[in-house]
């Protein structure tokens, strides 16, 4: 019961807050730095501060801190936006749908990253005995 509660508490307090600062924080410092006209490297660096320190929340906050890969799943996610309103502008709907299926492709890659490590481990360790 101990464990449930402070799984919980985690993801509400490190989980949601971090993937909220993450990718809002990503998504103006990709705006920042694709605009020419932006005058501010201060911002920039703040925003790169942010955007990193939402990420660690979120690894924290969904108990995937020693698998730091996972970390990609939450990168795709802003790219995906930008690489959509850029070449899809004005596209609602079919933008989110790609930034899911974008979001889903890389975790499931990184599922099996990591159910193949695994493996190898295990193997490693039965050889050893």
């Amino acid at each position: 019961m101990k464990s449930k509660l402070l799984t919980i508490v985690l993801f509400v307090f490190c989980a949601v807050p971090g993937v909220m600062m993450f990718v809002f924080s990503s998504i103006i410092l990709i705006a920042e730095i694709i605009d020419p006209y932006s005058k501010g490297q201060e911002n920039k660096f703040v925003l790169l501060a942010v955007s990193l320190a939402g990420m660690v929340l979120t690894l924290i906050g969904i108990g995937k801190w020693n698998r730091w890969m996972y970390s990609l799943v939450f990168l795709s996610i802003p790219i995906s936006f930008w690489i959509c309103g850029l070449i899809i502008p004005d596209s609602g709907l079919l933008c989110i749908f790609l930034v899911t299926v974008s979001a889903f492709l890389t975790l499931t890659a990184i599922r099996r990253y990591y159910q193949k490590r695994e493996l190898e481990k295990e193997n490693d360790q039965k050889s050893d005995f």
